[in-house]
């Protein structure tokens, strides 16, 4: 087999959506992805660089791509300049996919040894991930999930190693009903949910991921000092861009911090983030919204416990893959 890369041209768009749906035909039932989603999606980024997005052609035909992209920093207002993540490898299936698959992650280690990147992630979760918010195996924000088990091999065979679990969950909000007791009746007596008018000012990274939905938030304030307590940001696909019957809102993973404010401390900060939690899903009922979904890593022991508490279900199972290079 006679396989050539080269980086992608702006005649390759119709190409890198038809890779996109074949690949992921096994995996998603009435998700294809058109050239305007995925210009909106992918190339309207402002970080996108067409550098980073490789095509193979086997005899002059494109059968298969790979997209290495920007990791976040922790404070979310820049990219990582030493590590990067794959966001998407699409192949073209046939008894070569997995020699082109070989051939795509030799690429994006050549790229990164050039570009100085000293760690790259496969597909970053959730709140890490940079393209393809909202459309591929799990929004493509919960790593490689455990029914992709041909990514898994190509990845261990290219020294990718097992890094970060994560779960997606997900509430139906028809059967939502808020948990009462004697501390969500305190949460509520001195504080109150609002939810914003206009859209969140959101960090540099966050704001650029979420560019394309529609994006609200909700803020928990205390009745005496005013003062915001804790915020959740969702959002959810314009009905243009959905290509489900359902309507879904995505959870951002909510921050449970201390400020100094709060000592001594009377109410658990995962109490708080449940009453308001609870009060934004209610309002999303009345909105018709049927699910509420969001990614969580394994760690996450304290927003484990608040979404199962809510109701919330893990409904799948990832793994975000890594491989270092010296």
């Amino acid at each position: 087999m006679s396989l050539r890369t080269r980086v992608f041209k702006n005649t390759d768009l119709a190409a890198v959506c038809d890779l996109w749906n074949a690949h992921h035909r096994d995996h998603l039932i009435g998700i294809p992805i058109d050239s305007e989603r995925m210009e909106l999606f992918v190339h309207a980024k402002p970080y996108f660089d067409p550098q980073q997005l490789i095509i193979a052609f086997k005899d002059n035909r494109p059968v298969g791509f790979v997209h290495v992209g920007p990791v976040a920093e922790d404070t979310f207002q820049a990219a990582s300049n030493r590590q990067a993540s794959v966001a998407a490898l699409c192949i073209q299936p046939g008894e070569d996919e997995s020699a082109i698959a070989a051939e795509l992650l030799r690429a994006v280690e050549e790229h990164c040894r050039g570009a100085g990147i000293l760690k790259c992630l496969f597909r970053s979760a959730l709140p890490f991930t940079s393209y393809y918010v909202g459309v591929g195996p799990a929004g493509s924000m919960a790593g490689v999930l455990s029914s992709e088990s041909k990514l898994c091999h190509w990845l261990s065979s290219a020294k990718y190693k097992p890094s970060v679990p994560t779960t997606v969950w997900e509430l139906n909000l028809l059967e939502f009903q808020a948990p009462a007791d004697r501390i969500q009746m305190l949460v509520r007596r001195r504080s109150f949910v609002q939810r914003l008018v206009q859209e969140p000012m959101l960090p540099w990274w966050q704001s650029c991921v979420l560019g394309h939905t529609e994006v609200t938030a909700f803020h928990l304030t205390d009745r005496t000092e005013m003062r915001t307590l804790q915020e959740i940001v969702l959002w959810g696909l314009s009905p243009a861009l959905q290509t489900q019957p359902e309507s879904v809102m995505w959870l951002w993973p909510p921050k449970m911090e201390f400020s100094p404010a709060d000592i001594p401390v009377e109410i658990a900060p995962t109490d708080r983030l449940l009453f308001l939690l609870s009060e934004a899903l209610r309002e999303l009922q009345t909105e018709q919204i049927d699910a509420v979904r969001t990614i969580t890593h394994a760690e996450s022991n304290e927003l484990h416990r608040v979404l199962t508490r809510l109701g919330f279900q893990a409904a799948e199972s990832g793994m975000v893959f890594e491989r270092s290079f010296s």
